[in-house]
């Protein structure tokens, strides 16, 4: 069986990789598990956030990962203009990611997306994230990241790297749609369009349409790598 399907996708690399895109777009819309499965985009966004804060000198105080996907990042900034920033950050940051792992694709590298995503996973459960679900959810994924390493074989990593990733790109562009839409409908729960028409006196909207515009750029660009 293992080498059946090994045979498939050195055979077939390109269809494999299209049928993986398409499978992780299906299974993280299945309810219930499909949410767990998309923590990986909560995980990257607040993970942005907490980099920003780094950059500007702040503190990271912790980090929350929840599971009906939604995440907090709790920080402290030494300015309103680092507020601004530490605000922002959340939504380029995952779209730049996703984009960068399917860059990456077209060189045929599928190790190093893993690599990041269980660097970036691992200093997430050492440093910030304390809630329960969390805890448990980091160290689920950092199980299937080493276990792959360990075994060191090829095409899971493949298959594991494109699964992941595509589920990174689209929820980035899904929940900045949600955010816009929130941000148009419900200003005050539009989360981080929210605090940035706090710290810029921008409506909300305006913040809500310029994360989803920037979602959609990174998207297409990674369309056009593959056109």
């Amino acid at each position: 069986m293992s080498s059946s399907i090994n045979n498939l996708i050195d055979q077939y690399p390109k269809e494999v990789f299209y049928c993986t895109v398409v499978f992780a777009l299906v299974f993280s819309r299945i309810p219930y598990v499909g949410k767990v499965v998309r923590v990986i985009n909560t995980m990257i966004h607040e993970t942005g956030h907490a980099l920003m804060t780094l950059m500007l000198s702040g503190e990271v105080v912790k980090i929350d990962l929840f599971s009906d996907t939604s995440g907090r990042a709790t920080t402290k900034s030494s300015s309103k203009l680092a507020a601004f920033f530490i605000s922002i950050a959340g939504y380029p940051f995952a779209s730049i990611t996703a984009f960068g792992t399917f860059y990456l694709f077209t060189k045929e590298n599928f190790l190093i997306p893993v690599i990041v995503f269980l660097s970036i996973a691992l200093i997430n459960l050492i440093f910030w994230v304390r809630n329960l679900y969390g805890i448990i959810w980091l160290f689920v994924f950092l199980g299937s990241c080493f276990g792959l390493i360990y075994l060191g074989e090829k095409n899971l990593i493949y298959v594991f790297s494109v699964f992941i990733s595509s589920v990174l790109l689209v929820d980035s562009i899904v929940s900045a749609s949600v955010v816009c839409y929130l941000s148009i409908t419900n200003p005050k729960a539009s989360g981080d369009a929210s605090n940035l028409k706090d710290h810029s006196y921008v409506p909300a909207f305006i913040w809500g349409i310029l994360f989803f515009a920037q979602a959609i750029f990174f998207g297409y660009l990674t369309v056009c790598l593959y056109l």
